[in-house]
């Protein structure tokens, strides 16, 4: 009779409720992180097949791309979102199929007998509910906030948080989604009646302050949630809790990030299956990402950007298998390691199933793997080639709440980004375009990282514009056209050097006569070639012209590795033929510039030099900017053309350097130092007056420290910053912008005449450059292409298959160009 009533028992609702996971079939863990795999590359090359009406939606995270590019407004079909889950925690309904229940008031005053309209109301329902919210609000929980089954929180369409105050509690519970929601500066609560449903309320004992706590609970989603600065953990899993997926979400700002396991000692926590995916792990995090006890946790195209002591920790022999994440260690040499067996002995953990595979270890870190199979299949994932980067960027590009800044208020306030606006604007914006473009920037005080692009470009053609008539200033002025980059480069090297030392310690391998001999002839070709023909064109030309023959540079770059088999020219298809055009136009520009002047155009009525000659004093003693007569204007063209091919061979020999020794800080290092040495030989040798070493005015310094300093170091710098963000090709087409501000300049600095002739070849110049990048755009989309349409070949996915690939076209601001370069002359 006991067993009879102990059977019933266990099989009444009532009981599987008390005891959740006593008859749960758990999946083979192994096919669910395969399954992640598969749809994380489908998702990829849907991104890469996508048709030109999709090119604004989909972005290869495939949680996202399946919501947010059905074809319908996700608004009108918010329940879609359900079908998207990836993981252990893809099974997880949420209030799929319920009703749509908007929350309308923010207050949470009563616990026990919560108002209709509110979070909490909503949250206790029996029923399946698809929870939304009215318009952006900050939620303080007066207690905590029991969820019950078959709930989903939405976010989506307005800045939500909950924050100030209890959290979130998911205890014996099943199918629960939240997602879009800031949670942070939760507190302990408790020691109060707080209604679990409709029908049943009780004394609950004081909380420990988690942001989410998951208890005794299955089908668990949390998705694209901020968190932050809770008492306890961010997000705790425990009592046995399994069939979780934590995805897209941005934590910062904490200690305890996550713990996964309730005790050592509590054998149902072997059961527990965690996915913790696309995630973001931000600033001043602590430990804990997580920290597991038992169980099997799949970390998967995760970026942990900061630790201060260990990103995974664990004990009592949990299965943890890392696969595709980033690490950064911090600089404390002390925590590197990535790992942590907490409070375990060697002998006792050398056993346990820890696997890292295809991970990146980025300033030091390291993967401490253990258990069968781990020399065979896991022992190089440190040393993995790091192809995974740019994944990885793009599957954590849009951590966190869409629209919101990923760090919360530190305040305990409201987060200042939105996506909605007041009073629920977002349901008047229309379709999910408008998400894209919020996810796609990082901003910095509220302005769009495309903002700050192009600003930062246009800053830097002014800088580089600066240089060609500081130039020219500058030998005007007589300094010794052989001093000039001696001390030039001494400035740049001397920049260079600490970012070099520190910031490429671990990357740089060791050094050999074979480097040396390299950097040697880099710096021949790049610094003293390129440099020296660039001052002889300089003085016998204008600064407009020298800075219009620059833009023939990718051209001719294309026509040495073209030359030399790098480059593969198809002259059948259109890439090829926009590539040969552009370079024929650029040839042609630079001859017309070269072997005809022609009549002067335009001149100015009123240079800065007339000023300074019509002065009854003597001229400036901080800038002497008249433009000597007696130029051998064909002689300087020839020097300028030395000049554009020396860079270019500098380009076209840098690449399979930088193969080698994969250190570009440490490369330009080496290449201004032995540059350094080479003009000071040539300097010592030919420049047989002393005197030429002294500088004998402010101007003479000005011009030498702005040579050295903005424009092979700051805008170096900024070079950089906008190469990594917005792609080489970016940067060049904004390289015709300098040639107009040089114009413009030197006409006010130097009185410039303007030619027939050169405007001509610069109007040529400027026409083939924009045709080699186009070619190379539409080189870079064919490869792409067809790469996809090879993968797709092979794929099982029949939607993949039915694909539109004639209209494919990848961007062509971020693809690579043939090299890029670290400065502009």
């Amino acid at each position: 009779m006991l067993l009879i009533l102990l059977l019933l028992l266990v099989s009444s609702p009532t009981a599987i409720s008390i005891l959740p996971n006593t008859s749960i079939s758990l999946p083979d863990p192994d096919s669910v992180a395969d399954h992640l795999h598969r749809q994380v590359e489908l998702s990829h090359r849907r991104a890469l097949l996508q048709a030109k009406d999709q090119r604004q939606c989909l972005t290869g995270n495939p949680i996202d791309d399946c919501w947010r590019c059905a074809g319908t407004d996700w608004r009108s079909d918010r329940q879609r979102l359900a079908e998207c889950g990836l993981g252990f925690g893809r099974d997880a309904l949420g209030g799929k199929g319920g009703k749509l229940y908007v929350v309308t008031d923010s207050s949470d005053s009563d616990p026990v007998n919560p108002r209709p309209g509110t979070l909490r109301y909503a949250a206790i329902q029996d029923d399946p509910l698809w929870i939304t919210f009215s318009a952006d609000m900050t939620i303080r929980l007066s207690e905590e906030l029991l969820v019950n089954s078959f709930k989903t929180i939405d976010g989506r369409g307005a800045d939500v948080h909950i924050a100030g105050g209890a959290c979130i509690t998911l205890q014996y519970v099943s199918n629960v989604i939240i997602h879009n929601i800031n949670i942070h500066h939760c507190v302990s609560a408790g020691n109060a009646n707080i209604r679990s449903s409709p029908t049943h309320f009780g004394y609950r004992t004081r909380s420990d302050g988690d942001g989410i706590s998951i208890y005794g609970a299955r089908k668990i989603w949390i998705d694209h949630c901020s968190l932050s600065n809770c008492a306890d953990g961010l997000i705790d899993a425990i009592m046995g809790s399994t069939g979780i997926t934590i995805s897209n979400n941005y934590f910062s700002h904490h200690d305890d990030v996550m713990l996964l396991g309730h005790s050592d000692d509590y054998l149902p926590d072997s059961e527990m299956q965690v996915t913790i995916a696309f995630n973001r792990f931000g600033e001043e995090l602590v430990q804990r990402m997580p920290r597991c006890r038992r169980g099997y946790i799949h970390i998967v195209n995760n970026d942990f950007t900061q630790w201060e002591m260990y990103a995974i920790g664990g004990s009592a022999n949990p299965t943890v298998n890392s696969q595709g994440n980033r690490y950064t260690a911090p600089s404390n040499p002390n925590a590197k390691e990535v790992t942590k067996r907490v409070d375990t002995e060697d002998g006792q953990w050398e056993g346990w199933n820890w696997r890292s595979e295809g991970d990146v270890m980025v300033n030091g870190a390291f993967f401490v793997a253990s258990g069968a199979g781990v020399e065979a299949k896991y022992g190089l994932a440190s040393s993995v080639e790091p192809k995974s980067v740019a994944l990885i960027d793009q599957l954590t590009r849009s951590a966190g709440v869409f629209g919101g800044t990923r760090e919360t208020d530190t305040t305990g306030g409201p987060g200042t980004g939105t996506v909605s606006g007041a009073g629920g604007a977002a349901e008047a914006r229309g379709g999910y375009g408008y998400l894209e473009i919020v996810m796609a920037d990082r901003q910095i005080c509220g302005v769009p990282e495309r903002v700050q692009l192009h600003v930062a470009m246009l800053a830097l053609q002014f800088g580089y514009a600066g240089f060609h008539v500081v130039s020219r200033a500058a030998l005007n002025m007589g300094i010794s056209k052989l001093v000039f980059p001696v001390y030039r480069n001494i400035i740049a090297f001397l920049l260079l050097l600490p970012f070099a030392f520190f910031l490429e310690k671990k990357d740089r391998p060791p050094i050999t006569f074979s480097f040396l001999l390299h950097f040697f002839v880099l710096a021949l070709i790049g610094i003293t070639a390129n440099q020296g023909f660039y001052l002889l064109g300089l003085e016998n030309t204008t600064p407009t012209f020298a800075s219009a023959i620059q833009n023939s540079v990718p051209a001719l770059t294309f026509l040495m590795a073209a030359a030399l088999r790098i480059e593969k020219v198809k002259i059948n298809r259109r890439d090829g033929i926009a590539k040969l055009a552009g370079t024929l136009a650029c040839v042609l520009g630079a001859s017309v510039i070269t072997l005809y002047k022609g009549p002067a155009i335009f001149t100015p009525s009123k240079s800065l030099n007339q000023y300074i000659d019509n002065s009854d004093h003597h001229p400036s003693p901080m800038f002497w900017l008249k433009d000597p007569k007696g130029k051998s204007w064909t002689l300087g063209c020839l020097y300028l053309i030395g000049h554009c091919l020396s860079w270019s061979a500098w380009l076209v020999l840098q690449a399979p350097v930088l193969k080698k020794y994969p250190a570009r800080l440490s490369v330009t290092a080496y290449t201004c130092f032995f540059g350094v040495l080479q003009f000071l030989v040539i300097a010592l040798a030919v420049e047989r007056d002393y005197s030429a070493w002294i500088f004998r005015s402010g101007g003479e310094f000005f011009t030498i420290f702005y040579a050295g300093f903005v424009a092979s170091g700051i805008a170096f710098a900024v070079q950089i910053w906008c190469i990594d963000r917005g792609g080489p090709v970016f940067v060049a087409v904004y390289q015709p912008v300098q040639t107009l501000v040089v114009a413009i300049m030197a006409s006010i600095a130097l009185g410039e005449e303007f030619y027939l002739g050169g405007i001509i070849g610069a109007v040529l110049i400027v026409i083939g450059l924009y045709l080699v990048l186009y070619g190379k755009s539409e080189e870079r989309a064919f490869a792409a292409k067809e790469a996809a349409i090879a993968s797709v070949t092979n794929a099982d996915d029949d939607s993949i298959r039915s694909s539109n690939v004639t209209n494919f076209k990848t961007s062509s601001l971020a693809q690579p160009l043939l090299a890029s370069s670290s400065e502009s002359v």
